[in-house]
């Protein structure tokens, strides 16, 4: 691309592909935002079933804690 852009040729052709280049580059841009954003959804949603769970366990914990100390009196 840098060699292209150091050759002799007419500005208007030059400028239609620095336009496509920008347009590239921009696309790829968006296209790795969007899998970022896709990657991070999926981690924060992860992260949300394991501390659910391990409430979920601890307040299954507490339940029979309880039900034994009751049993026991």
């Amino acid at each position: 691309m840098l060699r292209e852009w150091t050759q002799p040729e007419a500005p208007v052709e030059k400028l239609a592909k620095n336009v496509e280049a920008a347009r590239q580059a921009f696309e790829t841009t968006v296209a790795n935002v969007r899998e970022l954003s896709h990657i991070g959804a999926k981690a924060s949603e992860d992260v949300f079933n394991i501390i659910a769970r391990r409430m979920s366990h601890g307040f299954d914990e507490v339940r029979l804690y309880a039900k034994k100390q009751a049993a026991a009196e």
